[in-house]
């Protein structure tokens, strides 16, 4: 009896271990992202961690550009590009690997796009 108690819980308890399915992008790219300019930075922090990856620095080669450096789990560069256009709308776009990994690359916009759309005109960021 206690043993197949011990198993019940067991085999309950596997499907609460597993890593959860990260979400792909899957719209055209670059990808048109709803969102506030001044949360760019805050929404790749949170997307890269999503992701498995990590920034490895920011830089702003013009008023509209923000490019995120990257670093995979797999030791890979990349980086997340984000641009402001004249009437404010938001393109984002990433390269993960020498040779590119569609798989991280979509992961990553979509982590990045899912929190750029609930900063959206909010004050207070609410919790993911």
């Amino acid at each position: 009896m206690l043993a197949a108690l011990v198993l019940t819980s067991f085999v309950i308890a596997i499907p609460a271990c597993s890593t959860p399915r990260m979400e792909l992008y899957e719209g055209a790219r670059p990808a048109q992202i709803q969102g506030d300019w001044d949360d760019v930075i805050a929404s790749a922090k949170l997307a890269a961690g999503r992701s498995e990856m990590a920034v490895m620095g920011v830089s702003e080669p013009s008023e509209s550009v923000i490019v995120i450096r990257l670093r995979t789990t797999l030791d890979r560069d990349g980086e997340l590009r984000v641009e402001r256009d004249e009437g404010g709308r938001l393109t984002a776009d990433a390269a993960i690997g020498r040779f590119g990994d569609e798989r991280a690359e979509r992961r990553i916009l979509a982590a990045f796009a899912r929190r750029m759309e609930q900063l959206h005109r909010v004050e207070v960021a609410p919790a993911d």
